[in-house]
Protein backbone atom coordinates (compact mmCIF):
# COMPACT_ATOMS: atom_id res chain seq x y z
CA UNK A 1 0.00 0.00 0.00
CA UNK A 2 2.99 2.24 0.88
CA UNK A 3 4.89 1.81 -2.50
CA UNK A 4 1.33 2.92 -4.23
CA UNK A 5 1.36 5.96 -2.55
CA UNK A 6 4.60 6.67 -3.16
CA UNK A 7 3.94 6.21 -6.97
CA UNK A 8 0.85 8.44 -7.16
CA UNK A 9 2.97 10.99 -5.00
CA UNK A 10 5.57 10.83 -7.63
CA UNK A 11 2.86 10.56 -10.49
CA UNK A 12 1.34 13.65 -8.92
CA UNK A 13 4.43 15.72 -8.87
CA UNK A 14 4.95 15.03 -12.78
CA UNK A 15 2.01 16.01 -13.51
CA UNK A 16 2.13 19.23 -11.55
CA UNK A 17 5.60 19.88 -13.06
CA UNK A 18 4.13 19.07 -16.38
CA UNK A 19 1.04 21.39 -16.60
CA UNK A 20 3.46 24.36 -14.76
CA UNK A 21 5.90 24.12 -18.05
CA UNK A 22 3.12 23.90 -20.63
CA UNK A 23 1.50 27.05 -18.79
CA UNK A 24 4.35 28.97 -19.07
CA UNK A 25 5.02 28.26 -22.47
CA UNK A 26 1.68 29.67 -23.39
CA UNK A 27 0.63 32.21 -26.28
CA UNK A 28 0.04 35.32 -24.70
CA UNK A 29 -2.06 38.44 -26.37
CA UNK A 30 -0.16 41.90 -25.46
CA UNK A 31 -2.06 45.27 -26.81
CA UNK A 32 0.15 48.35 -27.59
CA UNK A 33 -1.30 51.31 -28.95
CA UNK A 34 1.86 52.31 -30.10
CA UNK A 35 2.52 49.32 -32.39
CA UNK A 36 3.14 50.29 -36.09
CA UNK A 37 1.16 47.47 -37.12
CA UNK A 38 -2.16 45.34 -36.88
CA UNK A 39 -0.83 42.76 -35.06
CA UNK A 40 2.77 40.94 -34.95
CA UNK A 41 4.49 37.52 -33.71
CA UNK A 42 7.37 37.77 -31.41
CA UNK A 43 9.45 35.96 -28.47
CA UNK A 44 7.71 36.91 -25.27
CA UNK A 45 9.73 35.20 -21.67
CA UNK A 46 9.70 31.10 -22.85
CA UNK A 47 7.07 31.36 -25.38
CA UNK A 48 5.56 33.75 -28.20
CA UNK A 49 3.30 36.46 -27.83
CA UNK A 50 0.70 38.77 -30.07
CA UNK A 51 1.30 41.62 -29.94
CA UNK A 52 -1.32 43.36 -31.64
CA UNK A 53 -2.19 47.50 -32.02
CA UNK A 54 -5.58 48.19 -29.44
CA UNK A 55 -6.51 51.31 -31.41
CA UNK A 56 -6.58 50.11 -34.70
CA UNK A 57 -8.48 47.41 -33.86
CA UNK A 58 -11.30 49.39 -32.02
CA UNK A 59 -11.01 50.96 -35.43
CA UNK A 60 -11.23 47.66 -37.39
CA UNK A 61 -13.74 45.85 -35.18
CA UNK A 62 -13.84 41.53 -36.20
CA UNK A 63 -10.95 41.96 -38.71
CA UNK A 64 -8.74 42.85 -35.61
CA UNK A 65 -9.04 39.19 -34.96
CA UNK A 66 -8.26 37.34 -38.21
CA UNK A 67 -5.25 39.72 -38.20
CA UNK A 68 -4.22 38.14 -34.34
CA UNK A 69 -4.60 34.56 -35.67
CA UNK A 70 -2.60 35.35 -38.97
CA UNK A 71 0.10 36.57 -36.73
CA UNK A 72 0.11 33.28 -34.30
CA UNK A 73 -0.08 31.65 -37.66
CA UNK A 74 3.24 31.93 -38.65
CA UNK A 75 4.35 30.49 -35.35
CA UNK A 76 2.39 27.54 -35.82
CA UNK A 77 3.48 27.34 -39.36
CA UNK A 78 6.76 27.08 -37.72
CA UNK A 79 7.87 30.32 -39.46
CA UNK A 80 10.45 32.56 -38.00
CA UNK A 81 9.16 35.40 -36.09
CA UNK A 82 10.00 38.56 -38.31
CA UNK A 83 8.05 42.13 -38.30
CA UNK A 84 5.50 41.43 -41.22
CA UNK A 85 6.98 43.01 -44.33
CA UNK A 86 10.58 40.73 -44.00
CA UNK A 87 7.99 37.44 -44.57
CA UNK A 88 7.85 35.60 -48.15
CA UNK A 89 5.21 35.81 -50.05
CA UNK A 90 4.92 31.98 -49.94
CA UNK A 91 5.04 32.34 -45.53
CA UNK A 92 2.27 35.55 -45.73
CA UNK A 93 0.13 33.15 -48.15
CA UNK A 94 0.41 30.28 -45.54
CA UNK A 95 -0.33 32.55 -42.94
CA UNK A 96 -3.45 33.84 -44.05
CA UNK A 97 -4.74 30.54 -45.18
CA UNK A 98 -4.35 29.20 -42.27
CA UNK A 99 -5.87 32.38 -40.92
CA UNK A 100 -8.85 32.04 -42.88
CA UNK A 101 -9.75 27.97 -41.47
CA UNK A 102 -9.58 28.81 -38.00
CA UNK A 103 -11.21 32.01 -37.29
CA UNK A 104 -14.91 32.58 -36.80
CA UNK A 105 -16.41 33.41 -40.31
CA UNK A 106 -17.73 37.04 -39.65
CA UNK A 107 -13.86 37.97 -38.82
CA UNK A 108 -12.67 36.25 -42.26
CA UNK A 109 -15.18 38.43 -43.92
CA UNK A 110 -14.70 41.59 -41.73
CA UNK A 111 -10.77 41.23 -42.96
CA UNK A 112 -11.32 40.23 -46.21
CA UNK A 113 -14.20 43.11 -46.79
CA UNK A 114 -11.30 45.61 -44.88
CA UNK A 115 -8.48 44.46 -47.75
CA UNK A 116 -11.05 45.37 -50.61
CA UNK A 117 -12.68 48.46 -49.18
CA UNK A 118 -10.57 51.90 -49.80
CA UNK A 119 -10.17 52.10 -45.94
CA UNK A 120 -7.36 50.04 -45.99
CA UNK A 121 -4.94 52.32 -47.26
CA UNK A 122 -5.19 53.84 -43.91
CA UNK A 123 -4.28 50.28 -42.19
CA UNK A 124 -0.80 49.10 -41.87
CA UNK A 125 -1.47 46.00 -44.31
CA UNK A 126 0.97 44.23 -45.38
CA UNK A 127 1.21 42.97 -49.47
CA UNK A 128 -1.40 43.97 -51.64
CA UNK A 129 -4.81 43.85 -49.78
CA UNK A 130 -7.08 43.00 -52.67
CA UNK A 131 -4.91 40.46 -53.86
CA UNK A 132 -5.30 38.93 -50.11
CA UNK A 133 -8.67 39.08 -50.05
CA UNK A 134 -8.97 37.11 -53.04
CA UNK A 135 -6.64 34.55 -51.46
CA UNK A 136 -8.54 34.66 -47.78
CA UNK A 137 -11.72 34.37 -49.24
CA UNK A 138 -11.03 31.43 -51.44
CA UNK A 139 -8.87 29.24 -48.97
CA UNK A 140 -11.98 29.90 -46.37
CA UNK A 141 -14.47 28.50 -49.16
CA UNK A 142 -12.29 26.01 -49.48
CA UNK A 143 -12.42 25.22 -45.92
CA UNK A 144 -16.15 25.09 -45.44
CA UNK A 145 -15.33 28.51 -43.38
CA UNK A 146 -17.42 31.56 -45.65
CA UNK A 147 -20.35 32.92 -45.04
CA UNK A 148 -21.59 35.69 -47.50
CA UNK A 149 -20.89 36.30 -51.32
Amino acid sequence: MRTINIRIIILSAFLVMFTSSASAIALWEIPDPTLPYIAKIRTHGRGVAVIYNSEICKEIGAACMFFREHADAHDTLNHPLYDPEYYTQTQEDQADCYAARVSKPKEVRAAVELMESDEAANYPITGDPKQRAKLIRDCAIKRGNWEGR
